[in-house]
């Protein structure tokens, strides 16, 4: 192996995987280079200075300001249509409503089955309730 990526290398600073991180960086062969990228790190030469530092060599910091692939915030539909913000407040709001007026047609049914079971006792009930009625007469 002679080189080393790392992607959103401002990981370094995390809790739980910054210091996997340092450690690869601090114990891996004098012969593998590495090279660290992420668009937002705010201390770049503090953290070139100090990989400088353990790796024995200097660090070439590469700054570019040019976002070769625009930034765009988009959403997923659950059927893998491509959505912009309006777009998915829309779908959001939607599902939303055929969600809840799904519930509610759930609920309603609940409630149509249990009446129907308690109407189909009671009419058993009173069907045999008539009949002993009639028996002692």
């Amino acid at each position: 192996m002679a080189c080393v990526v790392f992607d959103e290398i401002h990981y370094l600073d995390d809790p739980e995987r910054g210091t996997a991180w340092e450690e690869s960086i601090i114990f891996a062969p004098h012969h593998v280079k590495f090279l660290g990228l992420s668009a937002t790190v705010p201390n770049i030469q503090e953290i070139a200075d100090w990989m400088g530092e353990v790796r024995g060599e200097p660090v070439e910091v590469v700054v570019e300001t040019n976002r070769a692939v625009p930034l765009a915030i988009n959403w997923l539909s659950s059927d893998g249509v491509i959505l912009d913000e309006e777009e998915a407040r829309e779908y959001i709001e939607e599902a939303v409503k055929k969600r809840t007026e799904e519930r509610r047609a759930e609920r309603q049914a609940a409630r149509e089955e249990e009446f129907e079971q308690r109407s189909r006792r009671w009419n058993r009930r009173g069907a045999r309730r008539s009949r002993k009625s009639l028996d002692r007469h």
